[in-house]
């Protein structure tokens, strides 16, 4: 008995036996098609105080992509909200507001995301991802029938990013 509870210890103190083994877990979840147990891990390491501030940081982004991949666009949004407010001057916060959009198209909720988008231009001007924020606002002005501000959008995208992915698609919904 003393032997097997020496062993109990020696692996619960072990490096792998960590909340890093549970987030790896939690990824591996996301990422072969397991949201629902991807979501309760991240949740439990996103809500742990006990855990390293990186740790939970990573782990409350990884929560929305949970949400977002089980199509549960309200909770997606609120958690998105919440890792903001957390950490507004995280290098994952424009990808969260991003998503936050994501969330508001999702419900067809097109003037929130174009708020949203609106923002993300306009406080990270120098993000990689600057095209498309630009295009999808673009999209989304045009849905609304703001034709001309739409075209406005898809034309600073191929105008400013001609080589991007979104370019393209911009140039013609322009």
């Amino acid at each position: 008995i003393a032997r097997v509870e020496s062993q109990l210890a020696s692996l619960e103190a072990a490096a792998d036996y960590t909340p890093s083994l549970r987030m790896r877990q939690a990824q591996a979840d996301l990422l072969g098609g397991r949201p629902r147990e991807a979501w309760l891990l991240f949740e439990g390491l996103a809500t742990n105080p006990a855990i390293d501030r990186e740790l939970r940081t990573q782990a409350h982004y990884r929560w929305i992509l949970a949400a977002a991949a089980l199509g549960r666009w309200d909770e997606a949004l609120a958690i998105a909200r919440a890792f903001v407010a957390q950490n507004p001057v995280s290098d994952l916060a424009p990808t969260a507001l991003y998503m936050i959009a994501e969330a508001h198209l999702q419900q067809q909720r097109h003037g929130e995301a174009v708020v949203v988008l609106g923002d993300l231009i306009a406080h990270f001007p120098a993000h990689e991802m600057l095209p498309r924020f630009i295009f999808t606002r673009g999209y989304c002005l045009a849905v609304l029938n703001r034709l001309d501000e739409a075209r406005d959008e898809f034309a600073r995208c191929a105008a400013e990013f001609p080589n991007s992915p979104p370019a393209s698609s911009a140039r013609l919904w322009h």
